[in-house]
């Protein structure tokens, strides 16, 4: 867990004094990056578990909510680091250094110039 998070009702998470509510989708994210948070998780175990909690169609909509999910988060000192060459994720913590980006490696730059 990240030290001094707070989840809280309506889809709130609180760090340090600040808040933000995110999306249901982003919610849902975010709590399987959290508890998933030492480990790198894949853009298909993720797209497959949010789509079949939320019984929803699939859709190419899931970057767009991963794009989403990291600006609400970003002010918190969160950050979602993207592995381009394994299309995964990782979940760091404020304070935390994120691990140096090798060739193919991003964070989330990939996703800047998608709508909001």
């Amino acid at each position: 867990m990240i030290p001094e998070l707070v989840i809280g009702s309506g889809r709130v998470i609180a760090l340090r004094g600040r808040r933000v509510r995110l999306s249901i989708i982003g919610f849902e994210l975010f709590t399987y990056l959290l508890s998933r948070r030492n480990r790198i998780c894949t853009a298909k175990s993720m797209f497959d578990w949010i789509y079949q909690l939320r019984d929803l169609p699939k859709s190419e909509t899931f970057p767009v909510h991963l794009f989403n999910l990291r600006r609400r988060i970003a002010p918190l000192g969160l950050t979602i680091q993207y592995l381009r060459g394994e299309d995964s994720y990782r979940l760091y913590g404020p304070g935390e250094k994120v691990k140096p980006l090798a060739s193919g490696y991003s964070s989330l730059s990939h996703l800047e110039g998608m709508a909001a």
